[in-house]
């Protein structure tokens, strides 16, 4: 009888054995399907967090080009007034040398005609 109950008793010990394996399986099934959806919901995520910092990206992108663009342009526009100003001050320059010149001659020339004034009296 000793054999018997023995045997009974392993019986009822692998029973519980299969019986806790089984629902052990049904609890990793469980889990299994949880972090299946914690990781479509994750890849879900990720990926449109990715498609924004995409369109950022895209966008800081072209506000960049169109900065620098407009860089360009105004950095043109000022060589442009530098060169019109040196131009505009070369032809001020040349101006106020012929305005001295002209004075210096008008001024000769009135200290010749006072000098001829002067004479007659």
């Amino acid at each position: 009888m000793f054999h018997s109950s023995e045997n009974f008793r392993l019986k009822e010990m692998k029973e519980q054995v299969e019986k806790r394996s089984l629902e052990k399986a049904v609890e990793l099934e469980k889990l299994a399907a949880q972090i299946a959806d914690v990781d479509d919901g994750f890849s879900v995520r990720l990926k449109r967090e990715k498609d924004n910092g995409e369109q950022m990206k895209q966008q800081m992108e072209k506000e960049i080009g169109e900065l620098e663009r407009d860089i360009a342009v105004h950095r043109a526009a000022a060589t442009k007034a530098q060169e019109e100003k040196e131009e505009i001050k070369q032809k001020m320059q040349a101006q106020i040398t012929q305005l001295t010149k002209n004075l210096e001659e008008s001024q000769q020339r009135i200290a010749d005609l006072q000098t001829r004034v002067a004479l007659l009296y």
